[in-house]
């Protein structure tokens, strides 16, 4: 391959990562969280939730239901709801663990449960996102463990593919050595140089 064919070659390459690369955005950020929260604030993102239609005689309600570690829901289980200002009410779930809170406004709050707390954006009927949930979960319990775990043989590889940077290197090498080996057919053709 004489120098020609090689910057060729390389300048190619160097695009082709490029190009192939620069879509990728491996930051991720939820818009609901604080870059940095409070201690003992919790960094999941808020859960968007609908109010069930009341009546005129009966104000708008919050309802959900907690569950253990288990997925077993929890009977007579204590759920505290909260916001800013601090503790507003506390119910007990039923014998399927479902619960309800009365006269709940449009707001951010946080539910608690036991070990268990999640936080959420309540929407009044008509106004919700299309992501919003008819209820909200809670999960009581100590011992989740929030995380991804690829066990057995080829987790290693199996989290490098799923680098963008990888893949893209993957692609460019697939683009870029039959480039080259194209390129350096082309120069067959000349004569032999003395030895």
């Amino acid at each position: 391959m004489n120098k020609n064919s090689f910057t060729s070659f390389f300048s190619l390459f160097i695009v082709a990562c490029c190009t192939l690369t620069a879509g990728f955005n491996t930051t991720v950020a939820y818009a609901d969280t604080p870059a940095n929260p409070p201690a003992g604030a919790s960094a999941r993102p808020i859960v968007d939730v609908l109010l069930h239609r009341g009546t005129q005689s009966v104000p708008d309600v919050l309802v959900g239901q907690v569950f253990d570690s288990n997925g077993v829901p929890m009977a007579r289980a204590e759920v505290v709801i909260s916001n800013q200002t601090g503790e507003l009410a506390t119910a007990r779930t039923n014998d399927q663990g479902y619960f309800g809170f009365r006269g709940v406004q449009a707001g951010i709050y946080t539910l608690h449960s036991g070990q268990g707390s999640i936080s959420c954006r309540v929407w009044k009927p008509g106004l919700e996102p299309p992501n919003a949930q008819p209820g909200i979960v809670v999960i009581s319990g100590d011992d989740i463990v929030r995380a991804q775990f690829m066990p057995g043989r080829g987790a290693r590889l199996m989290r490098a593919l799923r680098n963008p940077w990888v893949i893209g290197g993957i692609v460019a090498t697939a683009v870029a050595v039959p480039v080259a080996i194209a390129v350096a057919d082309d120069d067959d053709d000349e004569a032999p140089g003395t030895p």
